[in-house]
């Protein structure tokens, strides 16, 4: 669905409704879009932006700053959430929300299995440590530190005894990170 479809379907539901019909104002010239966005005076903290996207991630939710480049500068400088503002001892709503939803990718990444295909596709061998699933090896993380003695035996068989350099692919907590930069790393690493 894009923009323009939304803009259609809350004009309609305002018609039926029977309030006036108000035209998008268009955003300062001088202002971000982003910023003007989520951040103007006439928006009461109802952003339509994509919570993961780059725009909301580079959203200054500080209403009237003294020097907006400033801000822009922090935010660019850095991954920390900076410049969200606050709405009295509170985040503002579209700060929590965006926090809420990258906790919510964390959970579901920490909780991913990796692909047993993507693993057979890489060619590694497989091994598991004395912990079952996700959820016993985050209240027993002693556990993961330990390989399962099955895992012993298989590495007996199948790996090089001794050798000078052993590489260890392990998810521990990101299953995204090892598929997402398994690519750029591993393969230069065998290679040099």
């Amino acid at each position: 669905m894009d923009q323009k479809q939304i803009e259609d379907i809350v004009r309609s539901v305002m018609a039926s409704m029977g309030q006036p019909q108000s035209q998008p104002q268009a955003p300062a010239a001088s202002t971000p879009a982003c910023h003007a966005a989520c951040a103007s005076e006439a928006v009461v903290e109802s952003c339509a932006l994509d919570l993961g996207s780059a725009e909301a991630k580079a959203w200054i939710g500080v209403q009237h700053p003294h020097r907006a480049e400033v801000l822009t500068e922090l935010k660019r400088s850095t991954a920390a959430r900076v410049c969200t503002g606050r709405a009295g001892p509170r985040p503002r709503t579209q700060a929590l929300l965006r926090f809420l939803a990258d906790h919510s990718r964390s959970k579901d990444t920490v909780l991913k299995e990796v692909p047993e295909a993507w693993v057979k596709a890489q060619g590694l061998l497989e091994v598991r440590s004395e912990i079952s699933d996700k959820n016993l090896y985050l209240t027993r993380p002693d556990m993961g530190r330990r390989l399962s003695p099955e895992a012993i035996d298989a590495l007996k068989a199948q790996c090089v005894m001794d050798p000078d350099v052993q590489v260890v692919v392990s998810d521990g907590l990101s299953t995204d990170a090892i598929t997402a930069n398994y690519e750029e790393i591993l393969p230069p690493l065998l290679a040099a």
